[in-house]
C-alpha cells in the first residue's frame, strides 16, 4: 500500500494526564509490541486507584501511538492528537498543545495521548508531527 495521501481514523485508548511514579518521556512513541503496550499503560495509569485495565489491542491489526509533553507544573495543560495522516508515505501527526499560564491547581502532571489505528495507515519510517499552541491565560 503506497498511501500518497489519505487521512485516517483513529480511537482514543488514554488522554489526560500522567501523574505516577514513572511518567512518559515527553515525545511521540509508536508502540512496537505488547511489553512495550503494558509498559506504557503502566506509565501513563500507574498513578490512578484503581488503575484502569488495558485495552484490548490486536497489534496485529492495530498500530499504537503515544504523544507525550514534559511535566507541567499546574493543572489545565493538555495534548491531543487531531488528525492523522499519510503524505507521500510519511505518518503526519496534527496536534494541539493547551498551555495553561494563568490559574490553576499547583501539580506536576505529564499530558498525554493514546491512540489506536489500523495497522496498515501507518507507514514505516519518518514522522512529522505539526504541533499548535494554545495558550490559555
Amino acid at each position: 500500500m503506497n498511501g500518497a495521501y489519505g487521512e485516517f481514523g483513529f480511537r482514543t485508548l488514554f488522554h489526560g494526564s500522567a501523574s505516577g511514579e514513572s511518567p512518559p518521556a515527553a515525545g511521540f512513541y509508536p508502540v512496537r509490541d505488547q511489553e512495550d503496550l503494558v509498559r506504557r499503560w503502566e506509565s501513563l495509569t500507574g498513578g490512578q486507584f484503581p488503575a484502569p485495565e488495558l485495552p484490548r489491542i490486536d497489534l496485529g491489526y492495530e498500530a499504537v501511538l503515544l504523544l507525550a509533553l514534559a511535566a507541567r507544573s499546574q493543572s489545565g495543560n493538555s495534548i491531543t492528537i487531531d488528525r492523522l495522516s499519510r503524505e507521500d508515505g510519511l505518518l503526519v501527526v496534527d496536534a494541539t498543545e493547551v498551555r495553561n499560564e494563568g490559574v490553576g491547581a499547583s501539580v506536576v502532571l505529564f499530558p498525554a495521548h493514546l491512540v489506536a489505528v489500523g495497522a496498515p495507515n501507518v507507514p514505516a519510517g519518518d514522522v512529522l508531527l505539526r504541533t499548535r499552541l494554545v495558550v490559555s491565560r
